[in-house]
């Protein structure tokens, strides 16, 4: 009885967020022509308001992963925009899908394709949630007493795109993969 009572409220809470993120979009598009067509092709499947460490509010969109080509055309203008409306940092990621363990059913034998496995789809993730800037190396490290850490380093260039919402990053991250991040500037 009380979990279907914390299933509700998590539902109401999921549902005001999203109505709140319909109503922004529906300003964007209406005040900015070019990113309507854009727009409309991006279907939100969902969206969730998560606390990084520093315990900062961000937002995490999830898209239809067929709209990828779509979102990448206006995803710096998007994020922008819903940045000034929202005041809070905005991620937007396409919704993932991966295989269940059971595959050689489907596949008979032959190989799983690489897209559908876990680690294709936790490097996309990476990848999808730090868009805009160009990852030049990546490192794992195995601190005693702790979990695994992962470590990216992204290009001096987009630090400017990035650097304010490292944080956001991280946790959003942390939710779509349970993994723990570190992003780094190189000075090289």
């Amino acid at each position: 009885m009380l979990g279907d009572k914390q299933g509700n409220k998590q539902k109401t809470q999921v549902n005001e967020i999203t109505k709140k993120l319909g109503t922004v979009l529906h300003k964007i598009s209406e005040s900015d022509q070019s990113i309507k067509p854009d727009k409309k092709a991006l279907k939100i499947e969902a969206a969730n308001e998560i606390i990084d460490d520093n315990k900062n509010k961000c937002l995490l969109i999830q898209v239809n992963e067929n709209s990828i080509p779509q979102l990448k055309k206006v995803h710096s203008e998007l994020v922008k925009r819903l940045e000034e409306f929202l005041s809070n940092p905005v991620i937007i990621v396409p919704a993932r899908k991966t295989t269940n363990g059971n595959l050689f059913r489907k596949y008979r034998g032959k190989k799983v394709p690489r897209t559908s496995t876990l680690t294709a789809n936790y490097d996309a993730a990476l990848e999808d949630v730090l868009y805009p800037a160009t990852i030049i190396g990546q490192r794992t490290r195995f601190p005693r007493g702790a979990n695994r850490q992962f470590k990216v380093f992204i290009d001096p260039l987009d630090k400017d795109l990035i650097q304010y919402k490292t944080q956001a990053v991280a946790a959003s991250y942390k939710q779509l993969t349970n993994r723990n991040l570190t992003i780094e500037f190189p000075q090289n």
